[in-house]
């Protein structure tokens, strides 16, 4: 009762339900929104644009939101492009995409009446990137809670300090979900790594089967070992013994063996 008549690409004439084209409107928008988002990491430049679309040009000639490039999101990877990375204008972008994100959440009628019909998009979208401190679930891991602060609260923290950050989810976390001590010894291991220490990757790699004669683990720590050291994290100068010799010469008993 509540269909109309329009006419389809092909010029035939087709009954429609005005909620349904209301929900398609709806639905591209929020596309258009994601697409567009100027967010660390972006998106597979082929595979993963949400359009099917095999080359990087086609996809970059089409603006999803007037003022934002599909591609603003490689600007978080200036630097390795050649470019000089700036904070400020990244930031601006970044702060425009999510005001336009709240205005068309506050204004686009087929989107409030979508959203009121299918309200787990509100939860599951739009609060993880416009309230994401508010949309922590109690079940939610301190690695979920941190992906979340990184990309859309704080994506300008430096990677030196994502540690605090880190240990301060771990412990929201661990609180959550009412454990004896706010980080476990395995959190601790990766605050370590994520604090620069290298040598913790070793030392909890030889406590998890690395140092024990099992071939494999203590192939895996040897070799793993031999990378931090031919890319500085390991100077063995700064030791007292040769530890990559060491683990080599274990790594060859345990396969000997």
């Amino acid at each position: 009762k509540r269909s109309t008549d329009v006419v389809d690409k092909h010029g035939y004439g087709v009954a429609v339900d005005p909620t349904v084209m209301d929900d398609n409107e709806a639905f591209a928008l929020i596309q258009a929104l994601l697409l567009s988002a100027p967010i660390p990491g972006g998106r597979d430049e082929i595979n993963d644009d949400g359009l099917g679309l095999d080359e990087e040009e086609e996809m970059e000639e089409q603006e999803f939101l007037d003022g934002i490039e599909p591609s603003a999101y490689k600007q978080w990877d200036a630097d390795e492009q050649g470019l000089d990375f700036n904070i400020h204008a990244i930031m601006n972008l970044h702060k425009s995409w999510k005001n336009t994100v709240k205005e068309m959440v506050m204004t686009n009628a087929p989107l409030r009446n979508l959203m009121h019909r299918l309200p787990m998009i509100q939860n599951c979208v739009w609060d993880v990137i416009l309230n994401t401190s508010k949309c922590y679930q109690s079940d939610d891991v301190w690695a979920e809670r941190l992906n979340a602060e990184l990309i859309y609260v704080q994506p300008m923290i430096s990677k030196e300090d994502i540690h605090i950050r880190a240990a301060d989810h771990m412990k929201q976390s661990s609180s959550q979900l009412n454990r004896d001590e706010a980080i476990t010894d395995v959190e601790d291991i990766l605050l370590q790594i994520m604090k620069g220490n290298a040598g913790v990757v070793i030392q909890a790699l030889n406590s998890y089967g690395g140092g024990s004669s099992a071939a494999l683990p203590a192939t895996m720590t040897a070799l793993l070992c031999n990378l931090l050291v031919e890319s500085g994290k390991i100077e063995l100068s700064q030791l007292s013994f040769d530890i990559e010799t060491e683990l080599f010469l274990s790594a060859s008993s345990a396969i000997l063996s």
